[in-house]
């Protein structure tokens, strides 16, 4: 699990990055438009998704599935369900994610909590990278690909793994331990509808890290883009915990004195700690 974490970091770190040169057939319109759909990610006022990953690491098939939508125009509204399983072992349902009225919901493993959030706050860095200020230019995207084109409403990546492997390197010995993941392959595949926005993702990529192969299969589908127009919620959302809050035996709530006590119960015997 912790190789199959640290191959996700990665990749959401060169969905943003680049370094330089340039390589096999690399379309123009492809650059164009899979930077015009990455900057359109802020047009997106509701959805519903789909998210699976399956990956293999260490002998272990990991399966992980999230579904759920949001209403970005107003107050933020979202909805996140996830399921796993790990070597065919299921666990439905294991934890689920809300935000309403500026607070955020979270149940799993049987416990309920919620706490304020500050959504704009936490959401003030999601445009870095896709800012069309800010976005890398066309030299530092063609630099990471073999190839890229697009058909129709496919556009189609194979990046040039020497270039992405290196890049590893340098950020690891800048900032990290232990050894860098080494990409044998890497290839996204994204679908825009006629406005140019993304309605499909998909990512193929296998890396070895330790001497362990990690493969790595990730979909995710949006639907009803800027259609959705509700976002169904648990109807006991009012019953769930204020973080720091716990139940006393006659049913009353009650606040932990003190981020010791807090440990205490979380992490005994009686309760799953997060």
């Amino acid at each position: 699990m912790k190789k199959i974490t640290m191959f996700f970091v990665t990749f959401c770190m060169l969905f943003v990055i680049g370094a330089c040169g340039s390589k096999k057939e690399i379309q123009q319109e492809a650059i164009d438009a899979y930077k015009n759909a990455l900057t359109k990610i802020m047009d997106y006022r509701s959805a519903d998704y789909e998210l699976e990953v399956n990956a293999k690491a260490d002998g272990q098939k990991v399966k992980f599935a999230i579904n759920g939508g949001f209403i970005n125009d107003g107050p933020l509204q979202l909805r996140m369900n996830a399921s796993m399983s790990v070597s065919g072992i299921s666990v439905d349902d294991f934890m689920s994610l809300y935000i309403k009225e500026d607070y955020l919901y979270m149940s799993a493993m049987g416990e309920n909590m919620k706490q304020p959030l500050d959504v704009e706050e936490s959401l003030s860095s999601f445009n870095i990278g896709i800012d069309p200020e800010t976005m890398i230019d066309d030299k530092e995207i063609k630099a990471m690909l073999e190839e890229a084109t697009i058909d129709d409403n496919e556009i189609h990546m194979v990046f040039d793994v020497d270039v992405i492997n290196a890049t590893i390197e340098k950020t690891y010995d800048e900032t990290s331990s232990g050894s860098a993941p080494h990409y044998n392959t890497m290839e996204f595949t994204f679908q825009i509808d006629d406005k140019g926005m993304l309605t499909s993702f998909s990512m193929q990529a296998d890396a070895v890290q330790d001497e362990q192969e990690v493969v790595v299969e990730l979909t995710l589908k949006m639907k009803d883009v800027n259609q959705l127009e509700a976002i169904e919620f648990p109807e006991d959302l009012d019953t769930y915990l204020e973080s720091g809050t716990y139940v006393e035996s006659d049913g009353s709530d009650a606040f932990y004195e003190d981020e010791e006590s807090f440990e205490d119960y979380w992490y005994s015997d009686e309760e799953f700690g997060f």
